[in-house]
């Protein structure tokens, strides 16, 4: 595989979290409203399993194909993958600290 379409691999896996956390984002922020008030042990529950769920989907995204390309013998590229995916996730978390400080 080509340096810049590891690296596009990366931008893509970052947006695939980006999208990700953006909807679990929509979920936190709207959950009163679609699952009622629920200030108990069951909502502590809830919101644990959804933070649960929400680090092996990302987790997925993230080291998923690294290590499947780790473990096929492309070492190089599984670290180049894995660092394309970090340098774009600093990216990204920056764009939305500036957004966020502007808004």
């Amino acid at each position: 595989m080509k340096n810049y379409k590891i690296a596009i691999h990366g931008l893509v896996h970052t947006l695939g979290v980006v999208v990700y956390v953006g909807l679990v984002t929509l979920i936190m922020m709207h959950g009163a409203q679609v699952f009622g008030q629920v200030n108990n042990f069951l909502g502590q529950v809830m919101f644990l399993m959804l933070f649960i769920i929400s680090a092996l989907i990302t987790g997925g995204l993230v080291l998923g194909r690294p290590i499947f390309l780790y473990f096929e013998g492309d070492k190089k590229q599984s670290l180049q993958l894995f660092f394309w995916t970090g340098f774009w996730l600093a990216i990204m978390t920056i764009i939305v600290f500036v957004i966020g400080i502007i808004i």
